[in-house]
């Protein structure tokens, strides 16, 4: 069961702020069918709301990993 765990691809933030836009171009070029842009619409939302709701929570961690030139000093 390890190894299976071990195997799996994992999904990023990078994934699917990429797949974001991967929808956004895909729209405006016309990729898409009539019938088929709620469906594209509905997932595109859900995405942009997951990532907007994380937002501030991956920025702060982002920040926290990163020295601040106080720190810098400080060493």
């Amino acid at each position: 069961m390890s190894e299976e765990t071990e195997n799996q691809e994992t999904l990023t933030i990078n994934d699917l702020l990429q797949i974001q836009k991967i929808i956004d171009v895909a729209v405006q070029r016309g990729a898409f069918k009539a019938d088929e842009t709620r469906i594209v619409g509905e997932t595109y939302e859900k995405i942009s709301s997951f990532l907007k709701s994380i937002g501030p929570a991956e920025e702060t961690a982002t920040d926290q990993d990163e020295p601040t030139e106080e720190n810098s000093q400080n060493d």
